[in-house]
């Protein structure tokens, strides 16, 4: 099983804001990440806040297929 990266990792941040994309497979993942991209413009709420969510989803659900194989993704450094 891949492991998730901490709260603290780049990774959660660069997809909130945008600077990194990656092409997830994990529906709920896909929508909340939509949600906290339009927070994250309107500067709703602080980066580091928007990333642990991502991060939360990710952790509540690792055992799901579809969010094992986004990690997996997210580790190698994949992307779209």
């Amino acid at each position: 099983m891949p492991t998730i990266p901490p709260a603290t990792s780049p990774i959660w941040a660069d997809l909130v804001s945008g600077r990194r994309t990656a092409t997830l497979e994990f529906l709920a993942a896909k929508i909340l990440l939509a949600r906290l991209r339009l927070q994250a413009m309107n500067g709703a709420a602080d980066a580091a806040s928007l990333a642990r969510q991502l991060r939360d989803l990710y952790a509540s659900n690792a055992e799901l297929p579809a969010a094992r194989r986004d990690l997996t993704t997210l580790e190698a450094g994949g992307g779209a």
